[in-house]
């Protein structure tokens, strides 16, 4: 059965494969790592995907490669496996630098997620503006949607669930002002969500009236809070965190 190697480089960059059915053995370069055959087809399937660090060749974890990276983007001369390595133990910790060799200080966590973010492509201002007031038409439709909703009153005592929708707002106005303008009124019937019709006084309507107008203050007020939290944001990542929920 044939053995593959994996040839590397000094950054632990796998640069070509060999066997040795087909290679003599004196043609077959120094810095190459025994490998399956199953590695070899993932490896050649999955180009970039192994490199070699310490005398293994492995798969990366994406915290690893991000560090090498940010590394890489604070100190463009540095040569992974030489002068740094970064390792990953996967015991949840994430990636850190097992070995530094360079004169220069050791970057810290924080200096990295900086580098990291540094070398993100800056967002338009038009593509934010745009992304702010797809966000905005969004956060008003929300708004509407919870408004036209229902809301909890225990006006008559217990609490129930009552409808908000264009239609009851306009019923419980109309309702309002003929509690207002005819003393003789003294209770109407009402409907709940969850208990069907029941009759109302005038005193229970007026608590049922202002705490439908106090649901919708609520949520304009919430949408207000939002808005104001888009106006503040700088980059799609902040405008994606800003949700109704």
């Amino acid at each position: 059965m044939a053995q593959y190697y994996a040839e590397f480089d000094a950054r632990g960059n796998i640069i070509g494969f060999y066997n040795d059915d087909v290679w003599d053995a004196d043609k077959i370069p120094s810095m190459v790592i025994p490998i399956t055959e199953e590695q070899w087809k993932d490896a050649v399937s999955e180009q970039g995907k192994y490199v070699v660090q310490n005398g293994e060749f492995c798969v990366p974890t994406e915290d690893q490669r991000k560090k090498w990276l940010a590394i890489q983007h604070l100190y463009p001369t540095a040569v992974r496996m030489v002068d740094f390595v970064v390792q990953d133990d996967l015991d949840g910790k994430g990636a850190y630098i097992g070995q530094w060799n360079l004169d220069a200080p050791k970057p810290t966590d924080e200096e990295l997620q900086a580098a990291l973010e540094a070398m993100q492509p800056k967002e338009s201002e038009d593509s934010i503006e745009l992304k702010k007031a797809e966000k905005l038409r969004y956060l008003d439709k929300c708004c509407s949607q919870a408004i036209t909703g229902t809301f909890l009153s225990s006006a008559v005592g217990e609490m129930h669930e009552y409808s908000y929708d264009l239609e009851a707002q306009i019923n419980m106005h109309s309702l309002k002002e003929l509690f207002a303008t005819d003393p003789a009124l003294k209770e109407a019937k009402w409907n709940t969500r969850d208990a069907g019709v029941i009759v109302h006084t005038k005193e229970q309507f007026s608590r049922l009236w202002t705490d439908g107008m106090m649901h919708k203050i609520a949520q304009l007020d919430k949408l207000r809070f939002l808005e104001s939290k888009l106006q503040a944001a700088n980059s799609s990542s902040e405008i994606e965190q800003i949700k109704w929920s």
